[in-house]
């Protein structure tokens, strides 16, 4: 059994861990409550999207495009750790959604990722909510570099693994939009009026969609990895929780070890003989007088 000053020390550094993982544990739950407010939004800002697709579309429906002979993945990882199998679910299910004779180009979001995944782009994710506008706009420049890639009349597919909140692990279709939208089973008896082509209109259409689409996968993959960092945080307590108990129940058992072995030092050093111990006293100390009368 380890020494009482060395349980100590454990039982002093398992309260500083905890006290680092009750701080990243609120850090989770503040951005979780941000998240929430702002997915409702964000959600209804593509859900209007696609309506005014779908009902662009069934006025003017765009022409057959080539087949897909590219396709980008962007994989959505975590930029931070502690977030338990988050990275390692994303990993399992890229072979799934891989096509098989096209080009499949892979987008690694996010540090953890680093160094796990054969991918052709590395890129940092957001650490917090305020960090997701400016991966945004390196994520869209890298989606445009690789279009400038591409062979020209062969359309680029863009698809999205990431976690969802509600769903776990998905493949999101981001591009091409018509791909995406179905017509409208009622569509309106007059068709919407245009102020520009409406090719470039379905363009500037379909540019919006995809950072709205972004986005929204941006903020829905933090809140997965925050929901992973919270069951992860809460499972490492309760180890801990336990552990304690055990250090303390052997700090308790090495304190009476020591009391026992003070009890047994004084015993041993006061000069009791065998026969004090045993019960029998001294009456008379030697060269002492009797106290007998004269």
């Amino acid at each position: 059994m380890a020494g009482r000053r060395e349980l100590e020390r454990r039982l002093r550094a398992l309260g500083d861990i905890d006290t680092i993982l009750g701080v990243m544990k609120n850090l989770a739950l503040m951005e979780t409550g941000k998240l929430s407010r702002i997915l409702v939004a964000q959600r209804e800002m593509v859900k209007s999207l696609e309506a005014t697709a779908a009902d662009f579309l069934t006025f003017y429906p765009q022409p057959q495009r080539p087949a897909v002979e590219t396709s980008v993945i962007l994989m959505f990882g975590s930029q931070r750790g502690l977030c338990g199998d988050f990275n390692d679910l994303l990993i399992a299910a890229l072979p799934l959604i891989e096509h098989e004779g096209s080009t499949s180009l892979k987008v690694a979001i996010g540090a953890k990722l680093v160094g796990r995944l054969q991918a052709d782009v590395h890129l940092n994710g957001p650490h917090a909510v305020e960090e997701i506008g400016p991966v945004i706009h390196t994520v869209m420049e890298t989606i445009n570099t690789l279009l400038a890639r591409t062979d020209d009349g062969h359309p680029l597919e863009l698809s999205a693994l990431c976690h969802d909140p509600d769903s776990g692990v998905v493949v999101r279709p981001l591009a091409p939009l018509s791909g995406q939208i179905k017509q409208s089973e009622f569509p309106e008896d007059f068709p919407p009026h245009l102020n520009i082509t409406p090719a470039a209109f379905f363009a500037h259409l379909t540019e919006q969609h995809l950072l709205a689409a972004i986005t929204e996968v941006f903020h829905r993959s933090l809140m997965s990895e925050n929901h992973f960092r919270l069951n992860h945080i809460e499972g490492a307590s309760r180890r801990m929780e336990r552990r304690t108990g055990e250090l303390k129940r052997k700090q308790t058992l090495a304190r009476q070890e020591e009391i026992i072995e003070e009890i047994e030092a004084i015993l041993s050093g006061v000069g009791i003989d065998e026969a004090e111990a045993g019960g029998v006293k001294t009456v008379f100390a030697p060269g002492e007088k009797s106290c007998s009368a004269d």
